[in-house]
């Protein structure tokens, strides 16, 4: 390129006088006359423009006289230049433009994205927390209504464990008792029939006893068994003797058909019967806890031979 220079001497060329030849002609080739035309235009635009922006026009417009200088002839080449370079700057301008909002479109975007993972990994933490302490609490509630289910159960199987003991050992109690009375009236039985056969005294015994609280009476009878008359006939006379304050007139009746033990004594308004058998069947009815009304009463009115 030429130095800018070169426009402006062939802009402003010196005045010197000229005088045409008068067999005038261009005997420059063409080619050169091409190439001169070529670094004229070149030599315009560089004092045209400068780095590809318009360079600023510091010469006046016209001159004194009103009349445009003669570089002014090239004024529509330099305005289709500003035009282009001003399309070309338009262009970058809207590309530049358009890359910044793509690069921050692509940031907001990415801000975006970022924020709502940060948010959802936020909400999802919150949730997390929230529905672990709503599951502990509900855990610790659903455990304790548990726990209360079973202390009941056990409660109610323990109260019916202690019935059924309690049930068990009445029984047994029960049992027992029953067993204990009748093995104490077996014994006492066998130990009053050991004394009946052993000592006619007792059979006297029972005589004295049964008609102790006795009032005299005009005559009294008493019965007991065959066995027992034979060793109540040696002792009869004494007997009688104890018995004189009861009546004048005492009878030992001996009875065949009755047990060992009998002892049944009339008097003439009551029947008494002191036998051994009866008195081991009422003391039966007393260790049975039977009331005296729903117990076997005694055979007051049992005459000798009626069993």
């Amino acid at each position: 390129m030429h130095n800018g220079n070169v426009l402006k001497n062939f802009i402003r060329p010196k005045a010197e006088p000229y005088l045409f030849p008068d067999n005038l002609q261009d005997e420059t080739p063409s080619a050169a006359r091409r190439n001169a035309e070529e670094d004229l235009r070149e030599g315009f635009l560089d004092e045209l423009f400068v780095d590809g922006a318009p360079r600023a026009d510091d010469s006046p417009a016209k001159e004194k006289d009103g009349f445009q200088k003669p570089e002014q002839t090239e004024e529509p080449l330099a305005a289709a230049g500003r035009i282009q370079f001003a399309n070309v700057q338009a262009e970058a301008i809207l590309a530049a433009a358009k890359e910044e909002a793509e690069q921050m479109k692509a940031a907001s975007g990415a801000e975006a994205r970022t924020m709502a993972e940060k948010i959802r990994e936020d909400a999802r933490r919150e949730g997390y927390r929230e529905g672990y302490a709503e599951g502990m609490a509900g855990a610790e509630q659903d455990l304790a209504e548990r726990r209360e289910a079973q202390a009941a159960k056990l409660e109610q199987q323990l109260q019916t464990f202690l019935e059924n003991i309690a049930l068990a050992q009445d029984e047994l109690m029960e049992d027992a008792k029953t067993d204990m009375r009748d093995l104490a009236v077996a014994v006492a039985e066998k130990v009053v029939r050991i004394s009946l056969k052993s000592s006619s005294g007792v059979i006297a015994k029972m005589i004295q006893d049964a008609t102790e609280k006795m009032k005299k009476r005009e005559w009294v009878h008493i019965y007991v068994s065959g066995c027992d008359a034979k060793g109540l006939a040696q002792i009869t006379p004494r007997l009688t003797r104890a018995l004189s304050g009861l009546s004048d007139h005492i009878r030992i009746i001996p009875v065949a058909e009755e047990e060992g033990g009998t002892c049944i004594i009339e008097t003439p308004d009551s029947i008494i019967d002191a036998s051994a058998p009866t008195q081991m069947a009422n003391i039966r009815a007393m260790l049975e806890n039977i009331s005296p009304d729903d117990g076997p009463s005694q055979n007051f009115g049992r005459r000798p031979g009626n069993r």
